[in-house]
């Protein structure tokens, strides 16, 4: 968390912060509506904004009892190395690819070849691991 005295002396930090936490906040609260209706029998399958965000779903759901895939399964995205750990399956994104395209895209406009905006297309990739199960039987 940052201190008063640093969050004064970089501009807009503070605004930062109060940003992160509004989202920290919402995540929370959406974990906490999942969890609900997972018990509910409401939802069988959830897509989460990030792997983080799905990281505190599985860990939410475990601690309420329900089986992740049993009771409902759970998808993250980014594909961040820390999915593996839980068996979360995720949507991976490219980001070497896109660091690489954004950098040729910068140099591409300091060089003078490119001017108009660029539209760019990088295919993700699904990740299957152990939070994913077929629909269940009714």
């Amino acid at each position: 968390m940052l201190d008063g005295t640093y969050a004064e002396r970089i501009p807009g930090e503070r605004d930062l912060a109060r940003a992160c936490r509004v989202h920290v906040l919402a995540a929370n609260k959406a974990v906490a509506a999942l969890v609900d209706r997972v018990r509910r029998g409401q939802v069988t399958a959830a897509f989460c904004i990030t792997d983080h965000v799905a990281i505190e779903a599985l860990r939410a759901l475990r601690q309420a009892g329900l089986r992740v895939p049993g009771d409902v399964s759970l998808v993250g995205l980014d594909g961040v190395p820390r999915t593996e750990d839980f068996e979360l399956t995720t949507v991976e994104q490219p980001m070497e690819a896109v660091g690489a395209k954004a950098v040729e895209l910068l140099l591409d406009e300091i060089e003078g070849r490119r001017s108009a905006p660029a539209q760019v297309r990088l295919a993700p990739r699904l990740v299957v691991r152990g939070s994913m199960a077929g629909p269940p039987r009714r």
